[in-house]
């Protein structure tokens, strides 16, 4: 009889368990790496001691010989946001971890996790190091090629806010948070070098141009009593390294249409998109050169040669022409999150809350 009760409960609970617990909580057979554990990708640890198997580490030299298979090795589980090195022959996929990728060779070659809940990711120039910000804002610095954390700056109190991202000699960091506050630090030892300081203001995104020599800051008043509206966002423009005093660009965006913004590659025009419309700007005289009807526009990316811009839609991904704002192609994508297309070697990446593939593979 008790036996029996015993059994009953038994598969009661395993029924609960089943039914309501997270995919994610359930137990698993084989314990979880570790935060801030990276392996290169093929390695396969023992969950007791952690040390790589002697015929898996000679799998992983031999590696870049294999033969790679894009349906299996680069499908994601989550790509919340994607960067390129300077001549975009590697990735860096921002998800749940941390993925650098070759895209010409269509081959994994890092997963890690840096730390909690990463955000935003930019490649050193010379693409030897990464800098990763999470959505606490806490930054930390890892080697491409083993994960191994470099620095860590420990800033978690300045918040959240934008990608924290190399200057053009890879020597300092750039990031603003939401607070109003632009940082340029050592990207060497994560001392704080300059502040700029816009009281009562947030940040809401920083584009530099191709080259780094230019930076645009966009700007957003906080409203500051219950009575007053929701200001438009303007924009400056700071020459690197910021020392000299920014311009402040002829023009004035609203909110609802500003929930993305994106910089030409030479920094003569700005685009904006938002709730309903993709707008692009002379940057030197704040006139309105295009504008065509788009919905829920989250990000815009411009493309290195100029020639297109990717908008990330609810559910999809959107190439658009540069010169007329012309859709030339739609790419599906469940949770659209950030999008990359290559204007020098072709490929185009899509990246959603669920799923991060090349499309070409799809």
């Amino acid at each position: 009889m008790l036996a029996s009760r015993s059994q009953e409960r038994s598969r009661e609970g395993e029924v609960f368990r089943h039914r309501f617990m997270p995919v994610n909580l359930q137990p698993r057979s084989a314990k979880p790496p570790r935060r801030g554990h990276f392996r290169p990708v093929g390695a396969a640890c023992s969950p007791r001691s952690g040390r790589i198997h002697g015929e898996k580490l000679r799998q992983i030299k031999s590696h870049s010989s294999s033969t790679p298979d894009p349906l299996r090795d680069m499908m994601l589980t989550s790509c919340y946001e994607i960067s390129a090195s300077t001549d975009e022959t590697l990735l860096a996929v921002v998800g749940e971890r941390l993925t650098v990728i070759d895209a010409l060779a269509r081959r994994k070659l890092l997963s890690a996790q840096p730390l909690p809940h990463p955000s935003h990711a930019d490649f050193s120039p010379d693409a030897t190091r990464i800098a990763v910000k999470s959505t606490s804002g806490r930054i930390v610095v890892i080697s491409r090629h083993t994960g191994e954390q470099l620095l860590n700056c420990r800033n978690e109190a300045e918040g959240e806010g934008t990608a924290a991202m190399y200057s053009a000699c890879g020597e300092f960091l750039v990031d603003a948070s939401w607070s109003g506050k632009l940082r340029v630090r050592n990207a060497h030892n994560g001392n704080v070098l300059k502040v700029l300081a816009f009281d009562n203001e947030s940040i809401q995104a920083v584009c530099p141009t191709l080259d780094r020599r230019t930076w645009f800051v966009v700007h957003q008043p906080k409203v500051r009593s219950p009575t007053e509206s929701l200001g438009h966002q303007y924009v400056t423009r700071h020459q690197w390294p910021f020392e000299s005093a920014a311009d402040e660009l002829p023009l004035r965006v609203a909110y609802l249409e500003s929930s993305a913004a994106a910089v030409s590659t030479t920094g003569d025009t700005i685009a904006f998109a938002g709730r309903s419309r993709l707008a692009k700007y002379s940057t030197s005289t704040g006139e309105l050169l295009a504008s065509v009807p788009l919905q829920d526009c989250a990000k815009l990316r411009w493309s290195s040669d100029g020639s297109t811009l990717v908008a990330v839609l609810r559910d999809s991904i959107n190439v658009v022409q540069s010169a007329s704002l012309n859709t030339i192609r739609t790419v599906n994508q469940e949770y659209a999150a950030d999008g990359l297309l290559s204007s020098r070697h072709g490929y185009f990446f899509a990246g959603g809350w669920s799923s991060g593939h090349f499309a070409d593979d799809a």
